[in-house]
């Protein structure tokens, strides 16, 4: 079973609804998190890069999704916010690009091999961003 295939059965446990998609070269999940979390109209999604190189035994693995601040800050305001927002993360981090705000986090498994422990916590960091923190900005 492949890396995204791995992910995509422990997020099917959750309840996410999900497509598979290819850009480029590259496989994407995109996970519909409308759905699950009331009031976020946005999706997650989960890129496998490939690494064309038959010794690296790892997958590099992003997980992306952006939203639009609900109120109308100021481009210094919004890093402002985002500075303060990243030293609260575990892991990942925001990013602002045409006041969009993006959260992006990238980690490496072992080709093939995705512990459920770690997508679940990988799932609670973007649960508290989007019911704590996207809520207040």
């Amino acid at each position: 079973m492949s890396t995204l295939d791995l992910i995509k059965k422990y997020l099917d446990e959750l309840g996410f609804k999900m497509s598979n998609q290819k850009w480029n070269s590259d496989d994407m999940l995109i996970v519909d998190l409308e759905e699950k979390y009331d009031n976020f109209n946005g999706t997650l999604v989960i890129t496998e890069f490939n690494i064309n190189d038959r010794d690296i035994k790892t997958r590099l693995i992003q997980f992306l999704f952006e939203f639009k601040p609900t109120a109308n800050y100021t481009e210094e305001e919004l890093n402002s916010i985002i500075l303060k927002k990243n030293k609260e993360l575990p892991y990942g981090s925001f990013n602002i690009h045409n006041k969009n705000l993006f959260y992006k986090y990238i980690t490496v498994f072992k080709k093939d091999k995705v512990e459920k422990e770690v997508i679940l916590d990988i799932i609670n960091v973007i649960y508290y961003i989007i019911s704590d923190v996207i809520k207040k900005i």
